[in-house]
């Protein structure tokens, strides 16, 4: 009996919300975007005459801002009252280090989208599977080659299959004529 006990005190664990410092952050942003976004709503929409208040160019974006401020500010006031019961313990500085981090692969992602035109869609993947293999610190061969392949097989199913149409690199206007339209055709 005691047993199962434990269990029930483990599981109920699981569902208590933990605090996270950054939170505060978060929330205080949210919070503050919203009454900006409020703030600015009339002057930045306009109401069209005889239509109904749904088909008006503002009416999602009103409940979207107005779900946001219903919503936001009591998300701050409990990660304030949890903040206050944390007593300091974590630090802010340091989770917030974490979220930087993380948008280094945002960055990453957004280069590569912007030479997908220059380089086309082929080259582009390969080079960029390659330079983050590097980047996490893979360097074994092997690693290499499975990223190649992936790459090959993406670039199949996308093209190949699902017929996503991937603009051709500039980089293709250098190839013969024949090699330059199956490569803007399949790559």
């Amino acid at each position: 009996m005691s047993d199962n006990s434990e269990r029930k005190v483990e599981l109920a664990e699981l569902f208590i919300p933990k605090f996270h410092p950054a939170e505060l952050v978060f929330a205080i942003a949210l919070v503050v975007l919203s009454v900006f976004l409020f703030s600015q709503f009339e002057a930045q929409t306009r109401v069209i005459e005889g239509k109904e208040l749904a088909g008006q160019p503002g009416f999602w974006s009103w409940i979207s801002i107005v779900g946001m401020l219903l919503f936001g500010t009591p998300y701050l006031v409990t990660v304030i009252l949890k903040a206050r019961a944390d007593n300091g313990r974590a630090s802010v500085p340091q989770e917030l280090l974490q979220w930087v981090v993380a948008v280094e692969y945002v960055l990453w992602f957004m280069a590569y989208v912007m030479l997908v035109p220059w380089l086309g869609y082929l080259l582009s993947t390969i080079a960029f599977s390659i330079l983050l293999l590097f980047r996490v610190g893979y360097s074994k061969r092997n690693f290499f080659l499975w990223a190649l392949i992936f790459d090959l097989v993406m670039i199949a199913i996308f093209k190949g299959f699902l017929r996503v149409n991937i603009p051709g690199g500039a980089i293709y206007e250098y190839l013969p004529p024949a090699l330059r339209n199956f490569m803007i055709s399949n790559f």
